[in-house]
């Protein structure tokens, strides 16, 4: 029995330190001191195109997830990319590790694919559409080692509005249709005869 209890208090004090923590983020996050975090946004949300960057620096050991929260006034497509990188050795206080990224327009959801080299991480993902109020998450699963940071960036470009003919340019090519179809209709059919040698 206290075999047992050993090993539930032992389990139990696993499960605490390994749980994650979870933080939201919305435009306009300044937080300052340790750990920090940022979520600044360039460009009208409403009009033309819009670019943000994010991130967080100072983050003590264990488990986290963090979510960059948003929305936009206007359709289009939307591109970011994310990385964090170390001094020293692998596993030094300065290393994180990211688990999974992942980026939800409120209509699919999208796996960041993530890959290392050196001494680096990073993930990017391009052309996701992005639609007028739908909440966008960008959700950021890591593991740091004592003093990691991260950081990032988004742009949005807004779809093209498509250009519709004016009634008049709408008249003069229905004119031109019927103009090509009277003259072929007129036109006299020649009768042709075909002669074969023998």
């Amino acid at each position: 029995m206290n075999i047992a209890l050993k090993a539930l208090v032992a389990a139990s004090a696993l499960a605490i330190s390994t749980t994650a923590s979870a933080a939201d983020f919305f435009p306009g996050t300044n937080e300052t001191g340790s750990p920090s975090a940022f979520f600044q946004v360039n460009g009208d949300p409403f009009d033309g195109t819009v670019s943000a960057t994010f991130g967080r620096s100072g983050l003590q050991a264990g488990n986290f997830t963090d979510r960059f929260i948003f929305r936009l006034g206007q359709d289009g497509l939307g591109s970011g990319s994310l990385i964090t990188n170390f001094a020293g050795m692998l596993g030094s206080r300065t290393d994180l590790d990211f688990i999974s990224v992942m980026f939800s327009n409120g209509v699919s959801n999208f796996v960041v694919p993530l890959a290392s080299l050196g001494n680096a991480e990073f993930g990017a993902l391009s052309n996701i559409p992005i639609f007028t109020g739908n909440e966008n998450i960008l959700s950021i699963n890591y593991q740091s080692r004592g003093n990691g940071s991260f950081g990032g960036d988004l742009s949005f470009s807004p779809n093209a509005m498509t250009a519709v003919p004016e009634p008049a340019a709408w008249a003069l090519m229905l004119f031109g249709f019927a103009g090509i179809g009277f003259s072929m209709r007129r036109r006299t059919r020649e009768n042709v005869r075909v002669k074969f040698a023998f």
